[in-house]
């Protein structure tokens, strides 16, 4: 399989790892990560139960949920 999911309890941790893989998507819930890692992963999903940022970053997308994410109409 080419598709994998990865899980990592410490934001250092899950930084190193996402940076090393060079993912094309990450998924996170720290906008602080998020930020840190926008030059280095293509695109990523800020998930926030209010749906919104106040990030500039062009890659990344916001959403309440993984599953409204993959839910909206725009995909």
């Amino acid at each position: 399989m080419k598709d994998k999911v990865l899980f990592c309890s410490t934001d250092n941790g899950r930084l190193s790892f996402v940076r090393q893989l060079e993912p094309d998507w990450h998924v996170d819930t720290n906008p602080d990560t998020l930020s840190q890692l926008a030059k280095f992963i293509r695109f990523q999903l800020y998930i926030s139960p209010s749906g919104s940022s106040s990030r500039s970053e062009s890659n990344i997308f916001n959403s309440k949920s993984l599953e409204s994410f993959f839910n909206e109409d725009s995909l």
